[in-house]
């Protein structure tokens, strides 16, 4: 379950993104995995930088936990799992605190 684990948290810090992406850019979602953490993370976000290295690692976690042919044993995915769990959570939160900042009444 650590695997599926993984990829939920990704999901949950992409979605996030998308959301800042999205209402930033006026609809310009920037919803490509890959470039996601390049081009649709607003240059106001603080600590902009960090999110996107964050996304990117995130994803890279989860294509390896999702994708490899000859995946690693199921305590390095347990032990990342673990790692990724909080920095989910504060990708998120921090995600939806810069909506509320710039207006956004919808969450």
């Amino acid at each position: 379950m650590s695997r599926a684990a993984i990829a939920r948290y990704y999901y949950a810090m992409y979605h996030s993104m998308r959301a800042v992406a999205f209402f930033h850019f006026n609809g310009d979602d920037f919803e490509a995995h890959a470039t996601l953490h390049q081009k649709g993370i607003p240059k106001d976000y603080p600590n902009a930088s960090a999110a996107a290295n964050s996304l990117r690692d995130a994803r890279l976690l989860r294509n390896e936990a999702d994708y490899d042919p000859y995946p690693q044993m199921d305590a390095y995915f347990r032990d990342a799992a673990k790692r990724i769990s909080q920095t989910a959570r504060d990708f998120v939160a921090k995600a939806r605190q810069y909506l509320l900042n710039k207006g956004n009444a919808h969450l």
